[in-house]
C-alpha cells in the first residue's frame, strides 16, 4: 500500500481534473480551479476515512 495520496491530474479531452479511487475515475471540476482542488480534497478525505474505499453512497449514485 502506498502512503502517497492519489494523483490529481488533468483529463485533457474535457479540461477537468480527475483522480482515480478504487479503480474508478472521479471527475472533480475544472483542472486547477479552486473548486476542483477543494473537491479533490473532499473526495480523497472521504475515501481515506472510509478505509481507502469509495463510500457505498458514491458508488450507488454513480458520481464517478
Amino acid at each position: 500500500m502506498s502512503l502517497r495520496p492519489p494523483q490529481y491530474r488533468p483529463h485533457k479531452p474535457s479540461g477537468q481534473a480527475v483522480v482515480t479511487l478504487d479503480g474508478r475515475d472521479v471527475y472533480l471540476g475544472k483542472h486547477g480551479s479552486p473548486a476542483g482542488l477543494a473537491e479533490y480534497d473532499r473526495r480523497v478525505a472521504e475515501w481515506l476515512v472510509n478505509g481507502r474505499r469509495l463510500p457505498a453512497s458514491a458508488a450507488e449514485r454513480g458520481t464517478t
